[in-house]
């Protein structure tokens, strides 16, 4: 469930405050919530960019410990959003103060390229060194981590310990609905050009390009195409960028010459990531496709 809680806006979320009473709190905005976890049993949360009344929600210890997991009787993962902000009161908000996280019982930093190198250079060690984190803090987050696995229809799996219809279900996934789970990463440094030609994009299709990148960054796609389609018609290609969706563009039919646009794909940060190419209407046939970094990211973007 996501997100938890208040994330009524989209317009500058990460830095969104969101001061809310608490009778309208508990009546409102965490009701939802809580009978997911009370009646439902969920056990899978996800919290916000922004802060609640002053304290952000991936380190706030009233909102993941007090209310969900003492009042509620949650037992499952709390995580953060994407390279979320953290903080203790009184300083700057960080992406690196995961102590502050984990004494909230907030369990799992999204996303950490290479946890074992500490590559996004949180503060974990430092602060169970001076006793300001505990390591039965983080033992308590593990074990929640590890419980949530071993609930979890994957683990069911990877055990057998699932029927033979359910395995066979598995088995008969069409193939668009496995398609974002089976990708070959092509490396790529400034820019990447991918195969375009004879791919089919009859509707209802998609296309996916992995692409591992080295530098991290804003980056561009750009494509040529020519539309195949009568004077009247209308082409839409929905462009998703790592599952995000960054606009439907629609092409107009009866034109002889080829179509260039480019369109920005956001961030890259991670080394691996994805863009699809979403079909609705038949009649588009591609002729290049190519990934490009417009502008490098100088620090990480949570500062």
């Amino acid at each position: 469930m996501k997100h938890f809680a208040c994330n009524n806006q989209e317009y500058r979320r990460r830095e969104l405050n969101s001061v809310i009473s608490e009778r309208a709190l508990r009546e409102i905005y965490l009701k939802g919530f809580e009978i997911a976890v009370r009646e439902a049993g969920a056990y899978s949360i996800m919290t916000t960019y922004g802060a609640l009344n002053g304290i952000w929600t991936a380190g706030n210890y009233d909102l993941n410990l007090t209310i969900l997991r003492n009042e509620w009787g949650f037992e499952g993962i709390v995580m953060s959003d994407w390279w979320a902000a953290i903080y203790d009161e009184g300083e700057q908000p960080s992406g690196r103060n995961t102590a502050a996280m984990v004494r909230s019982q907030n369990d799992l930093y999204m996303v950490v390229n290479d946890a074992e190198k500490n590559s996004s250079h949180d503060n974990l060690e430092e602060q169970l060194a001076q006793g300001t984190l505990t390591r039965g803090q983080l033992q308590r987050s593990a074990s929640n981590i590890l419980n949530m696995l071993m609930r979890s229809p994957a683990m069911t799996r990877f055990v057998s310990r699932v029927s033979e219809e359910e395995l066979e279900a598995v088995r008969q996934l069409d193939p668009d609905d496995q398609v974002d789970f089976d990708i070959r990463y092509l490396p790529m440094k400034e820019r990447l050009e991918l195969d375009a030609k004879g791919c089919c994009t009859d509707k209802g299709t998609s296309l996916v390009y992995g692409i591992q990148i080295e530098i991290p960054g804003s980056y561009d796609l750009h494509l040529r195409l020519h539309v195949d389609a009568e004077a009247l018609a209308q082409v839409p290609v929905t462009i998703f960028a790592n599952g995000k969706n960054m606009g439907t563009i629609t092409f107009q039919g009866g034109c002889m010459d080829s179509v260039q646009i480019t369109r920005n794909l956001g961030l890259f940060v991670g080394t691996n990531n994805y863009v699809k190419l979403y079909f609705a209407q038949s009649g588009i046939r591609l002729e290049e496709i190519a990934v490009s970094l417009r502008e490098k990211l100088t620090k990480p973007f949570w500062e």
